[in-house]
């Protein structure tokens, strides 16, 4: 409710209130080139209920208005003035991993993809406040060209072991993390990771009999392209498919049966494939969340040879081999220094 002065207005107590209000602000008056009172401005509200303060005391009539509110045209979004951020961590080591997915689903329902940059870290800003999930990621745009994998012919595409690891294969570069600041509120959350998607995920190990269909069903994956692009990312030529099963899972010549179909013996080293865990995760807004991953190991070939300054071979070298993540791995050359 609001006060104004009753019309028609009291000509005496209109005399009276301007002489006590300008009084006491003088810079207010107009007959000294003041701008007065505005009549609607919210900064002059205060100014205005004192004038009818005096307006009243001097006799003039005043009456209540009540507030008009009118309905909102349309829905007004939240406000998006919040902020999350997230640090992803290798589980073993600590150490920060970048270029890491992570589909998330703000407060407000939208669903985001974002990406760790070099530091491990990734910040989204101007969100609505509240929990943000952290979800598993079904999108088909990861997934490779479906035909070019249902029907690969194993028997035409056998390859063995390379001796070269490809660019895709070799973990990506690490960087030194940037300090955090001291007023930071951290939360800490273990979860399992793939090399580029963040989930949580099991390992299916391949039995005798098994085929990529029956894997695939195991995995909860609708088709063998869901399983290979989950476990390998995109391969775009049935020749990256074979080269990601020999070198991954350790399809070898007894892989295939009579037929030349690729039929698990059961023997393959590692013969693990990955499937993910729909187990979503909450995490609160304006908070740093630390989320410790487990990276899917994958094996990759290496070659190495020992040589001199002159380049001549220096045979039965030891060495001492650092991962990226994990422990580090002692080798020996042999007697030609490979």
């Amino acid at each position: 409710m609001s006060r104004r002065a009753a019309r028609p207005l009291d000509p005496e107590a209109r005399r009276e209130a301007n002489r006590r209000f300008y009084a006491r602000h003088p810079e207010r008056d107009p007959a000294r080139g003041g701008s007065g009172i505005h009549p609607t401005a919210r900064e002059d509200a205060a100014l205005r209920r004192e004038w009818m303060d005096y307006y009243e005391a001097a006799g003039g009539a005043v009456e209540t208005v009540p507030r008009r509110r009118r309905p909102a045209d349309r829905m007004v979004a939240p406000c998006c003035d919040s902020w999350i951020h997230f640090i992803v961590m290798d589980q073993e080591t600590e150490r920060r991993l970048p270029e890491v997915l992570i589909f998330l689903r703000l407060p407000n329902g939208e669903e985001r993809l974002v990406e760790t940059n070099g530091q491990g870290e990734v910040l989204i800003e101007n969100i609505p406040s509240g929990n943000c999930t952290i979800m598993t990621f079904d999108s088909p745009d990861l997934i490779p060209a479906l035909e070019q994998i249902q029907n690969v012919d194993f028997s035409a595409q056998r390859v063995v072991m390379p001796a070269e690891t490809s660019a895709q294969d070799e973990p990506p570069t690490q960087e030194e993390p940037s300090e955090e600041s001291e007023e930071s509120t951290e939360s800490e959350t273990t979860l399992s990771v793939r090399s580029l998607l963040l989930h949580q995920c099991a390992d299916y190990h391949v039995q005798r009999g098994d085929d990529l269909e029956t894997v695939a069903r195991v995995g909860g994956f609708d088709t063998i392209g869901e399983l290979l692009g989950f476990n390998f990312g995109r391969l775009d030529s049935p020749d990256a498919v074979v080269h990601a099963l020999t070198a991954h899972v350790g399809v070898n010549e007894d892989s295939y049966d009579e037929e030349g179909n690729l039929v698990f013996s059961g023997n393959e080293e590692p013969g693990v494939f990955y499937y993910p865990i729909h187990d979503d995760s909450e995490h609160a807004t304006e908070q740093v969340h630390i989320i410790k991953v487990q990276g899917i190991r994958r094996r990759s070939p290496l070659e190495l040879e020992t040589v001199d300054e002159l380049g001549q071979h220096r045979p039965n070298q030891q060495l001492q081999l650092v991962p990226t993540c994990g422990e580090p791995i002692p080798i020996e050359t042999d007697d030609d220094g490979y």
